[in-house]
Parts: structure tokens; sequence; C-alpha cells
């Protein structure tokens, strides 16, 4: 059976980007602003399952 290609998210959000392209911009602006963030929160996560 031929894989079906996928759909796109949404729309263009025209109030945070203009075109696909843009989008694609947008999502790695807050990937990189946040993955900073990522570790840490993924040590607290664990700890919290250990305990628990």
């Amino acid at each position: 059976m031929p894989e079906t290609p996928a759909a796109p998210p949404h729309p263009v959000l025209t109030d945070y980007y203009r075109t696909e392209g843009d989008r694609v911009a947008f999502v790695r602006s807050i990937f990189d602003r946040t993955a900073q963030s990522y570790d840490r929160i993924n040590v607290i996560w664990r700890d919290r399952r250990t305990v628990g």
C-alpha cells in the first residue's frame, strides 16, 4: 500500500508568519529559544518518577 503524504498541520497563521517557509523558521525559533530548558526539565521529571 503506497504511503500517503503528510498533510500540513494547519493553514498559515498570518498573525505569526506569512508563508510555509516562514512557519518552519517560526517553529525552529520556538525550539531554539526553549531547548536550553529541556535538560533541566528532563532531570526534574526523571527525579519525580524515581521518588514516586
